[in-house]
C-alpha cells in the first residue's frame, strides 16, 4: 500500500530506535502513547501561529424558501484539502563546540476553524512546536541541539484526516504524535472515539494490541543468544510488554486502509525504555483476513545438551475462496511440514535446525501478502510468499503481481539482474582486488544474474508503499551456493 499523500519531509528519518527513561504519558496529544520525560523548556523567541485559516466564509443572509429549494447540498470537504503547514525551515548548523548538524523542522496544521481543529493546532504548537522553538533558540546561542528533524505525513480514511508527526533526536530516537480529525463534525477523535467510529470494541482493540506487541517484541529479539536472557531480563520484559502500562486506551492510533495502526511502544532490553513501532493491527481491511492455523513455542534440549528456543506459528487466510484454499494448502505443505518435521526431530532428541517459523502480513491496495520467514540454525533462512487478492479471491503468482503493478516481465527480470549483481558487489566489497582472482570472484559474480537465479519463479510482493520486493538468492563465495535476501527493486511504471 502506498502511503496516501506522504508529506514526510526528506530529512526526516523514520528510525525506530528508543530513548531512555521510564515511559510516561505524552503531552503531545490526547491520543498519545507512553513517551519519555520532556526536557526543560527554553524561552520562546520564535512564534508559531496556532490559528489556522478558515476554509469557508459564513453566509451573510439566510436564503429565501425558493432559493433553498433550488440550492444544491454543498459538496463534502476533501479531508486532504485541510492538511496545511504552520511552518517549515531547514539548514546546517555548527555549534560553539564545533559539532555540525543538518536540521529540518516542519509543522503541520488543520486548515479549519472548528473546536477540534483549533485544539489539534494548539497541541502541535505547544508540543513539537515548542521543541522547534527551543532548537532555534539554542542555535542562536551557539549551543548544541538535540532535535535534528521534525516532520509529518497525512493519512485519510473516510472523512478522517490523521496527522502523524515524527521528531528525530540526535541519539537516534524518534518520538511520535498522532492527531485524528473528523471533517464532518469538526471534532478531534480520541482513541475511544475512533474505535467507536470504526466499529471496534475497546476489548477487541486491547487484546489485539497485546498479541501484536508481544509478537513484535519476540521478533525484535529473536537472535539474542539464550545465555544473555537472564542478564537482559528477557522474560520479565516480555511479561511487562502486555501489561496496562503499555497496553491502554491512551495509545496513539490512526486508521489506514480500513485497518487500525497503533504506534506501539516496544520495550527495549538495553539502553532505552522502549522503541516506537507503527503496527497494523489487522482489525479491518485485507489484513483482517490474516489468521493463524497453529502456534506453539517452548524450549528444547537435544541429546547433546544443546538448548534451543523454538517458535512455530503457521498462518492462514480467513476466506472461503478458491484462491484462499489453495494458499492455505500451500502454506501447510511448506510451513506446516517444517513444524511437523521439527516435532519429529524433538521426539527423537536430534538437533533442531529449523527452529522458528514466523509470519507477517503486508497490504497494498486489495492485495494481502503473507510473508513466512523460517529461521535456520545454519544461517540458511528462507521464505514463503503468498499474495492474495481480497477483491477477487485469487492467488496472485509472480506474473499476476507484476501485471497488477504495471510492470512487464522484461522490466522485472532486468531490474533483478541489476540488483542481484550490485548486491553481490556490495557484499564482497571488502575483498582486496589482488585477492579476488584466487577466490574466484569473477566466476561467482557472473553467476549472480544468470537464468538460474533470475527467472519468473522468484517470489515477489508489493510492500505497503507500493515498492516491489523480491526474495533474492544472492550467490555466496563461501558456505551455501546462495543465501536469500529480501530486496526492494527500483522500478517505475506503477502507481
Amino acid at each position: 500500500m502506498k502511503k496516501l499523500l506522504v508529506l514526510l519531509l526528506a530529512a526526516v528519518l523514520l528510525l525506530t530506535a528508543g530513548c531512555g527513561g521510564t515511559p510516561v504519558e505524552s503531552t503531545h496529544g490526547t491520543t498519545a502513547a507512553p513517551a519519555p520525560e520532556s526536557t526543560a523548556h527554553l524561552p520562546e523567541t520564535t512564534s508559531i501561529p496556532t490559528d489556522s485559516p478558515v476554509t469557508t466564509e459564513a453566509a451573510t443572509a439566510e436564503p429565501s424558501t425558493a432559493e433553498a429549494a433550488t440550492t444544491e447540498a454543498p459538496e463534502p470537504v476533501d479531508p486532504w484539502s485541510l492538511l496545511g503547514e504552520l511552518s517549515f525551515d531547514q539548514g546546517t548548523y555548527t555549534d560553539d563546540a564545533g559539532d555540525s548538524y543538518t536540521w529540518s523542522y516542519g509543522l503541520p496544521c488543520v486548515l479549519a476553524d472548528t473546536e477540534g481543529a483549533n485544539a489539534i493546532n494548539r497541541a502541535i504548537s505547544d508540543g513539537f512546536g515548542n521543541d522547534v522553538r527551543e532548537s532555534m533558540n539554542a542555535m542562536e546561542r551557539g549551543d548544541s541541539i538535540g532535535v535534528l528533524s521534525v516532520g509529518y505525513y497525512g493519512v485519510v480514511w473516510e472523512d478522517v484526516l490523521s496527522i502523524v508527526l515524527l521528531k528525530h533526536l540526535y541519539f537516534d530516537w524518534t518520538d511520535y504524535a498522532v492527531y485524528n480529525y473528523e471533517v464532518s463534525t469538526g471534532r478531534q477523535l480520541t482513541t475511544p472515539l475512533l474505535l467507536e467510529k470504526m466499529g471496534i470494541s475497546e476489548d477487541q482493540f486491547l487484546e489485539r494490541c497485546r498479541t501484536s506487541f508481544r509478537d513484535h517484541f519476540l521478533e525484535n529479539y529473536k537472535n539474542i543468544p539464550r545465555e544473555y536472557y537472564e542478564s537482559a531480563n528477557y522474560y520479565d520484559m516480555l511479561a511487562m510488554q502486555t501489561t496496562d502500562e503499555y497496553i491502554n486506551l491512551d495509545l496513539m492510533v490512526y486508521p489506514e486502509n480500513d485497518d487500525l495502526v497503533a504506534v506501539a511502544p516496544i520495550i527495549s532490553l538495553a539502553g532505552p525504555a522502549f522503541f516506537y513501532h507503527p503496527l497494523h493491527l489487522g482489525l479491518g481491511g485485507p489484513l483482517a483476513l490474516l489468521g493463524q492455523a497453529s502456534f506453539e513455542e517452548g524450549t528444547y534440549t537435544d541429546d547433546s545438551g544443546n538448548v534451543t528456543d523454538y517458535y512455530f506459528a503457521v498462518p492462514c487466510i480467513l476466506a472461503d475462496t478458491e484462491g484462499a484454499r489453495a494458499i492455505n494448502e500451500a502454506i501447510d505443505a511448506f510451513a506446516g511440514q517444517i513444524v511437523r518435521d521439527g516435532k519429529e526431530t524433538m521426539e527423537g532428541k536430534y538437533s533442531l535446525i529449523d527452529y522458528a517459523v514466523r509470519y507477517t502480513g503486508h497490504v497494498w491496495k486489495d492485495i494481502l501478502t503473507v510473508e513466512i520467514h523460517v529461521d535456520n540454525d545454519w544461517g540458511c533462512d528462507y521464505y514463503g510468499i503468498y499474495c492474495y487478492s481480497a477483491d477477487t479471491g485469487a492467488w496472485l503468482k509472480t506474473p499476476d503481481v507484476l501485471q497488477r503493478m504495471g510492470i512487464s516481465q522484461e522490466e522485472f527480470l532486468n531490474a533483478c539482474r541489476r540488483t542481484f549483481r550490485q548486491t553481490f558487489i556490495d557484499m564482497n566489497s571488502q575483498i582486496p582486488e589482488e585477492n579476488r582472482e584466487q577466490y574466484g570472484y569473477s566466476s561467482f559474480l557472473e553467476k549472480t544474474d544468470s537464468d538460474r537465479y533470475v527467472n519468473m519463479e522468484l517470489q515477489v510482493f508489493p510492500n505497503e508503499d507500493g515498492e516491489l520486493m523480491v526474495i533474492a538468492p544472492i550467490v555466496s563465495m563461501a558456505g551455501a551456493d546462495f543465501y536469500y535476501h529480501k530486496l526492494g527493486l527500483s522500478l517505475y511504471g506503477y502507481e
